[in-house]
């Protein structure tokens, strides 16, 4: 007995950790589950243990075709980047940052087109014919009014040909090159740091509305449809006589969701029409949304009278187990993420801003304003929504680690918009939803959650 049980508490942890090094994912964690298939023909409580490790094979194996995909498109002997963003980078970039075309843009980003200060010396750039004092006025097709009408467009195709129309003293020309990974001289950084840019300045950003409200819609209304049908269908493998039905659940997730979409495409609207593309816009546009989720689910949530149940575990021994949790997830997930990129070409929706281009410029105050809306109404709102009703009310006709799994599915389609990343939402909502059921109460994934988007935008603001 002492020989079995005392392998059940570290052989998932073990294979959780052996993403750490990629490749070993998949034979550690496939031999760790024959292994307890093996056990489990003598103790009969490894056989969950053996189920949960065969599962995280077959993850470790998408992690595994994630990894080669990665790998493969990777150049070789390249080891940093090549094309700077205004203000940016430092004098020893990070190995895996993102492939660049090897210009330096302007940080005073005067408008215009995006002008070139510096062009890194055997770089696609400098090989197309690109040289300081030219202005980028077209990047595939489309116009380039400001520095970040490069980054954005670069970033939708980073291992693409893209092509640049450039004009230098009156004259105009069309390159075509292909961004790669280089390293940047330390000669060309640029010897100014990026300068504050007040909230209400107008960046002259292509804020496409139209096409955000129509996937703001196309959004509402999957996840309307989801909702409804997995209440209905979980309702009707296991009817309980008392509580909430099918039907109040469903019409309250979708209220959530409608009741944010509609905050956020007004808002937007609102202070485009009033101030233009501007940070204070955008941000103030994500507090209202985050503030509008609370606020209906917390009277939701009120109404139906649900608490926390007595009797958990500990909040902060939880959250000390929950960290290397998150961090397995997130590997995993990412790697997965990446080869669907790079073997389906499934990409994030361009909606014409990037506010992760302009987190440089944003002043205390307006790092302040992201932090509301990110690290703590946004947390709030969506663990009162998917770990404070969905999830017990889930839990009442399905097996809690179901629950637990149907939870971060709904949690990650929420967030479509990421693309093959909310591959890693999901990966958060599965850790959230285990510290919800472990501890009994919404304490330790609100925390959790505030925790990881604190980090998250802190290594944002860090690396940019």
């Amino acid at each position: 007995m002492g020989a079995s049980k005392q392998p059940r508490r570290w052989l998932v942890p073990l294979a959780l950790a052996g993403v750490v090094v990629p490749p070993l994912a998949l034979p550690l964690s496939l031999g760790l589950a024959f292994w307890a298939r093996a056990l489990g023909r003598r103790d009969a409580r490894l056989q969950p243990v053996a189920r949960r490790l065969f599962a995280l094979a077959a993850v470790d194996l998408l992690v595994l075709v994630g990894f080669v995909a990665s790998s493969a498109a990777q150049p070789a002997g390249r080891d940093a980047p090549a094309h700077a963003e205004p203000g940016a980078p430092t004098a020893a970039p990070a190995p895996a940052a993102r492939p660049r075309i090897g210009v330096v843009l302007d940080p005073d980003d005067p408008g215009g087109g995006a002008r070139v200060v510096a062009v890194v010396p055997d770089s696609p750039a400098e090989r197309a014919g690109l040289r300081e004092g030219d202005v980028v006025t077209r990047l595939d097709r489309q116009p380039v009014e400001r520095n970040a009408d490069v980054v954005r467009g670069l970033a939708a195709g980073p291992d693409e040909a893209h092509a640049l129309v450039v004009e230098h003293g009156g004259e105009r020309s069309e390159v075509v090159l292909v961004p790669e990974t280089l390293r940047l001289p330390e000669a060309l950084e640029p010897e100014r740091p990026p300068r504050r840019i007040s909230l209400f300045r107008d960046l002259g950003m292509d804020v496409r509305l139209g096409a955000f409200t129509q996937w703001l819609v196309v959004r509402f209304v999957l996840m309307a449809a989801l909702g409804a049908a997995l209440a209905y269908l979980a309702d009707r493998r296991r009817r309980v006589p008392d509580g909430p039905g099918p039907r109040a659940i469903a019409l309250g997730y979708a209220a959530s969701w409608l009741a944010m979409d509609l905050t956020l495409v007004a808002s937007h609207g609102l202070f485009g029409l009033a101030f233009g593309t501007t940070l204070g816009g955008e941000l103030l546009s994500t507090a209202a949304a985050a503030g509008a989720l609370c606020a209906v689910a917390f009277t939701w949530r009120h109404r139906l009278g649900w608490r926390g149940e007595p009797g958990g575990a500990p909040v902060i021994p939880t959250l000390a187990l929950a960290v290397p949790y998150v961090v397995a997830g997130v590997v995993r997930a990412a790697f997965v993420a990446r080869g669907l990129e790079l073997v389906l070409h499934l990409r994030a929706p361009d909606f014409g801003s990037n506010l992760e281009a302009v987190l440089p410029y944003l002043d205390p105050f307006g790092v302040a304003l992201l932090g509301l809306a990110a690290v703590v109404l946004a947390p709030i709102g969506e663990e009162w929504l998917y770990r404070g009703i969905l999830l017990p009310w889930l839990a009442r006709r399905v097996r809690p680690e179901w629950a637990v799994v149907l939870s971060a599915a709904l949690f990650g389609l929420g967030h479509l918009q990421y693309g093959p990343q909310l591959l890693v939402i999901v990966s958060y909502g599965l850790v959230f939803g285990w510290a919800r059921v472990r501890t009994g109460g919404l304490a330790a994934p609100v925390a959790l959650h505030m925790l990881v988007n604190a980090a998250v935008l802190g290594i944002a603001l860090v690396r940019r």
